[in-house]
């Protein structure tokens, strides 16, 4: 009886998570596993890897950049909740499993920098328990933050049950709104929604002034193993401050904190070859979507090669 139970349960999970692969709406889950499976695809290195949060993985296109400079590029950027730990992992998981890159891009927000890993979104990445433990940094092994990895990870019946039900009972997510991300890790952009872009801009101001330029615990971690690997492996390693609404990157508070984050990330890494990319003039409410940080499509190739173009000033790939 026992096991019978346990069958059904388990083709039940089955079919959610294949469920909402295909129509779910949780953007976040289904990047962070996309990234992981798509350096199971790879057969040869990149000249760029980049990696970041969801503000990368919307605003950097690999087909705008390789057009404009000849370099291969792959964007493996995730999403907040992974912080620079997911950089950093996905960094040694690319090198383990595909080879050297010739140069890393990171990007983020600046209220990322501040924040704590997501346990529920680190049970989204598709490897196994003790290979995440041979990756550094490594997250404390406390008994809740374990069981919200293997929640997440084992039963979405449980973890995400609320995008089950609106994806089967609700209104059916148009394809508009479904995730979808190329072969290079380019995720296109939702529809653009003005009310929604001015409630995340209340959010990322509130979030801003609690993160004050701070860079967190976890990050600190992360950003020491990214640039020791990096130090390590040759490559330079570039940091972009994503671009935000002009209405946001022009505010003397966000200026302000991202001169802490850099300031913060000097004194961690103690004049290590860190090259720092910002775009203060903001962008149109035009260009975005849903976001503050959310690059419409065409507004995403030509921010890319406006970034292609200060990398390549600034760096030589050996």
């Amino acid at each position: 009886m026992v096991a019978c139970v346990g069958l059904v349960v388990g083709a039940l999970n089955l079919a959610a998570e294949r469920h909402l692969s295909r129509v779910g709406p949780n953007w976040s889950h289904r990047l962070v596993e996309h990234k992981f499976r798509l350096v199971d695809q790879q057969t040869h290195p990149v000249d760029w890897l980049v990696l970041g949060d969801s503000s990368a993985a919307h605003g950097i296109r690999p087909d705008a950049w390789e057009a404009q400079t000849g370099w291969t590029v792959l964007n493996l950027a995730t999403v907040a909740g992974l912080g620079l730990t997911g950089d950093a992992w996905l960094l040694q998981d690319y090198l383990d499993r595909v080879g050297r890159p010739r140069g890393v891009v990171v990007m983020h927000t600046p209220d990322v920098w501040s924040r704590s890993v997501s346990a529920a979104l680190v049970g989204q990445i598709p490897r196994p328990w003790w290979q995440r433990r041979q990756w550094a940094p490594r997250i404390a092994p406390a008994w809740d933050v374990v069981l919200d990895q293997g929640l997440s990870r084992h039963l979405p019946l449980y973890a995400e049950s609320g995008s089950l039900v609106s994806s089967v009972f609700g209104h059916p997510v148009p394809a508009a709104m479904r995730f979808h991300a190329d072969d290079q890790g380019w995720a296109r952009s939702r529809p653009a929604d003005a009310e929604q872009r001015a409630a995340d801009a209340v959010g990322f101001r509130d979030n801003l002034r609690g993160a004050g330029g701070r860079v967190s615990g976890e990050n600190v971690r992360a950003l020491t193993v990214l640039a020791g690997v990096c130090a390590r492996e040759r490559l330079p390693l570039v940091v972009v401050h994503a671009p935000l609404w002009e209405e946001l990157a022009r505010e003397p508070e966000v200026v302000r904190a991202q001169d802490g984050v850099e300031e913060a990330v000097s004194d961690v890494l103690e004049g290590a070859d860190v090259i720092w990319v910002r775009f203060p003039e903001g962008v149109p409410a035009a260009d975005l979507e849903a976001t503050v940080d959310h690059l419409l499509p065409e507004a995403a190739g030509r921010f890319t090669r406006e970034l292609a173009e200060k990398v390549d000033a600034r760096v030589v790939l050996e």
